[in-house]
């Protein structure tokens, strides 16, 4: 069976599909171009659905990117289980405040909550997932239950976008290739998130308009019931900047996790602070 030799299991909206498409470029590297989500969603699947997974075609080191498998509390055992003590794994980290109101705006677009839901209630009481999934020492503590630390890199989000190359190249040591290799585009902004919903209503306008050809029995009925399916689609909301004064607020929420971090990792995070 084909099994991968690294996982890059997250965190979500930290970097890890730009760390995935740079990675694809490289001729001795093989990631399926869609996330499988076995450790965390398929697992009941077995190891031979995922095997099927993936297609290699003669690249050396096989590797497969689900940004989950980092916050779900089962998948580090599972992948031990499965892929045993000489899987690499990688995991970028993103200053905590800003991944959640990343992730808050991907639910938006994702049609996940309503538009009008303000991201501190979102936070609070709608999407607990928010602020766990940026609990990284429970994380980082949970893998390191199953994994020596030589099998774990961790990236920072901040560092890598200001130094690609040198993200990537070291990714590239971690993985025992030759970090050398340059890698295009770099610099460039990676963003898969769900289409916007204004999509949805230009094409919804073109559909009226042809809608108008029909005979008044049939365009009538269907129209009225075009007009309340839109209504109740969420409408088109603008991305804002996050307030000051409210990412203050939660980076001191998230600050004694993040000192336990640093612990862990024995690296300094006090770029996150925001006193």
């Amino acid at each position: 069976m084909i099994m991968p030799d690294f996982l890059i299991v997250g965190a979500q909206k930290a970097a890890s599909t730009w760390l995935t498409v740079h990675l694809q470029e490289h001729p001795d590297i093989y990631l399926p171009q869609s996330e499988i989500h076995f450790f965390n969603a398929h697992y009941d699947r077995g190891v031979e659905w995922y095997s099927r997974q993936f297609r290699p075609s003669g690249e050396t080191l096989i590797g497969e990117k689900s940004p989950l498998y980092l916050s779900h509390p089962e998948a580090p055992a599972r992948i031990h289980e499965t892929l045993g003590d000489n899987v690499r794994l990688i995991a970028s980290l993103r200053q905590p405040v800003d991944r959640a109101y990343s992730a808050y705006w991907h639910s938006i677009k994702g049609g996940r909550v309503r538009p009008d839901l303000d991201f501190l209630t979102a936070f609070r009481e709608v999407l607990p997932d928010l602020k766990e999934n940026g609990e990284y020492w429970k994380q980082i503590d949970r893998y390191l239950e199953h994994f020596s630390r030589d099998q774990l890199l961790v990236q920072v989000f901040e560092e890598a976008m200001s130094r690609p190359q040198d993200a990537l190249s070291e990714c590239l040591a971690f993985l025992g290739l030759d970090s050398s290799f340059s890698f295009a585009g770099t610099g460039a902004s990676i963003n898969r998130a769900p289409r916007q919903i204004r999509v949805f209503t230009r094409q919804a306008w073109a559909l009226s308009r042809r809608l108008n050809r029909l005979p008044p029995i049939l365009r009538r009925p269907l129209k009225s019931a075009g007009r309340s399916l839109f209504s109740a689609l969420p409408k088109v909301r603008e991305h804002e900047r996050l307030p000051r004064d409210i990412r203050r607020e939660l980076t001191r929420e998230f600050k004694p996790g993040i000192e336990r971090l640093e612990g862990i990792l024995d690296r300094d995070l006090s770029a996150w602070y925001d006193d």
